[in-house]
């Protein structure tokens, strides 16, 4: 009798453990019908494929599984035209969601989180149609630093089919912050080195730093 009691007090808190674990909620930032957009070693971002074939984007942090949703895109559909941009340093991810169709009809959010805490550092947001007066706006160049400071080059369709360009950071707000505008601006040309940005005007380089 005493054999079977040791017995069972050795096998019980097995038991529990095991039970333990398996209730315990898997984390992964493996999951099924995805594919890795970007990454380092603390970051995963994917896309996960749906059957009717359009993208969600995930950021999630290795050490814990946890995720946040960056946006959806499409590839091959022309009238609805979503798309998704990412930046990484560390545990910062930085991030256009925008939308540019054929119709004239462009906007653009960017924000950057915090992949651990997911904290919001930064957001800003333009949107419009080609045929106001405001135009619409769409951005492609976004660099970022290691404290998750940001700067984007966005462009402005116009009315008259012209386009116009702005320079933007956030660093020590929420917000943008214009640096620079006029169509004499490389949307191509922005580039960071530590905390100083870098564009081109009219052909000269002009540069602004970030101060957080």
């Amino acid at each position: 009798m005493f054999r079977w009691v040791v017995a069972v007090a050795l096998v019980m808190p097995a038991l529990l453990g095991v039970g333990a674990a398996e209730a315990k909620p898997k984390r992964t930032c493996h999951p099924r019908h995805a594919y890795t957009m970007v990454a380092n070693r603390q970051v995963r971002v994917y896309a996960v494929v749906h059957p009717y074939d359009y993208r969600d984007v995930f950021a999630c942090y290795r050490r814990t599984g946890k995720r946040f949703e960056l946006g959806t895109f499409d590839p091959h559909d022309v009238d609805y035209p979503y798309h998704v941009t990412v930046r990484l340093s560390r545990r910062m991810v930085g991030w256009i969601s925008s939308y540019d169709d054929r119709y004239g009809n462009g906007w653009y959010d960017i924000y950057v989180r915090d992949a651990r805490t997911h904290a919001l550092l930064h957001h800003a947001r333009q949107e419009g149609n080609s045929e106001d007066p405001g135009g619409s706006w769409n951005a492609d160049a976004l660099v970022m630093d290691r404290a998750g400071s940001i700067a984007w080059i966005a462009t402005g369709s116009n009315p008259d089919r012209t386009y116009n360009y702005e320079v933007f950071k956030s660093d020590t707000t929420r917000a943008e912050q214009t640096l620079d505008s006029g169509p004499e601006i490389d949307p191509k040309s922005l580039r960071r080195d530590g905390k100083t940005v870098t564009w081109v005007k009219g052909g000269s380089t002009r540069t602004a730093r970030f101060l957080r």
